[in-house]
């Protein structure tokens, strides 16, 4: 994915490698509660659309070897039955993305990524806009207009926290919730 680090070494060597204009501020960004404001309902529905139609998804499903037929089966059950342990008690999570699952990080980092593959284009200003899981480095460069720049700082603000807010789980539910599912440990 174009906007994900790979390694902090490719960052600095992004940064490092060319002259940046004066009027170019850096910027940083972190994700707020990534997992728990993952929505499964939107979420799967999105990776699996994005994997399947649009040129850049379907390069990675065959370079690696991906079955989105089972990859969506498979995303299914772990997002859907989560089961952990606080204290003495066992709950099942109800909603967001699967905390302390092997696929809970690349996941994320997938859903993200799409958003900012179709976000980040929009906007010249951005030089350079790299993320690293939940956090994220960039350098925009401001137009000579204060206002336009302004207003596409803000733009662009708003879009890229806007992902999936619009999906009826967000307005209908708090962001996170778990069902008690009475599992216990008898203690000696």
């Amino acid at each position: 994915m174009p906007y994900v680090a790979t390694s902090s070494a490719k960052v600095v060597k992004q940064i490092t490698q060319q002259q940046w204009p004066s009027n170019t501020s850096l910027f940083t960004s972190d994700t707020v509660s990534m997992y728990t404001n993952i929505h499964l309902d939107h979420a799967l529905p999105a990776t699996l659309e994005f994997l399947k139609s649009s040129e850049l998804g379907q390069q990675i499903c065959r370079k690696e070897n991906i079955n989105t037929s089972t990859l969506a089966a498979a995303l299914e059950l772990v997002m859907r039955n989560n089961v952990f342990c606080f204290g003495d008690t066992s709950f099942l999570q109800t909603s967001g993305t699967t905390m302390g699952t092997p696929p809970a990080p690349t996941y994320a980092t997938l859903y993200f990524a799409i958003w900012e593959a179709a976000v980040i284009p929009d906007f010249p200003e951005l030089q350079l806009h790299t993320r690293y899981i939940v956090d994220c480095y960039g350098m925009w460069t401001h137009t000579t207009n204060t206002d336009l720049d302004n207003n596409n700082w803000t733009l662009f603000q708003n879009r890229m926290n806007s992902f999936g807010t619009n999906h009826q789980f967000f307005s209908q539910q708090p962001a996170f919730q778990a069902a008690h599912i009475g599992i216990g440990r008898t203690k000696q």
